[in-house]
């Protein structure tokens, strides 16, 4: 974005009422969707996280994700190994896990309103 772009859209901000800024705030401080932050992951893995070769081959399907296999360190891979991501469970949870402590609830809390 143009620095002119980014002053009239700070402009027009001030012009908004105040229901209207903090619905933009919440959604300003909304993540994205994790799904759509795994897909980019698996998009951007083209090199092996272990090895670093670019010789990856399709190695099946493991928990709906597509693995991958290095041809010269015979590792498997996925989009999210070597993330924080890596090795967490319940991906369908995620993203209600994510809300409930953004609105700082306690973390049993957010573990039973998630299931």
């Amino acid at each position: 974005m143009k620095t002119s772009e980014f002053t009239e859209l700070k402009q027009t901000v001030r012009q908004l009422s105040p229901n209207q800024k903090k619905q933009l705030e919440e959604m300003l401080a909304k993540p994205k969707d994790i799904s759509l932050i795994i897909k980019r992951l698996d998009a951007k893995l083209t090199k092996c996280p272990h090895y670093g070769a670019d010789e990856l081959q399709k190695w099946g399907i493991s928990g709906n994700r597509q693995r991958y296999r290095c041809k010269s360190c015979k590792k498997t891979c996925n989009g999210l190994t070597g993330t924080v991501l890596n090795g967490m469970h319940y991906q369908d949870k995620w993203d209600a896990y994510i809300e409930t402590m953004l609105q700082g609830t306690f973390l049993r809390q957010a573990a039973a309103e998630c299931g």
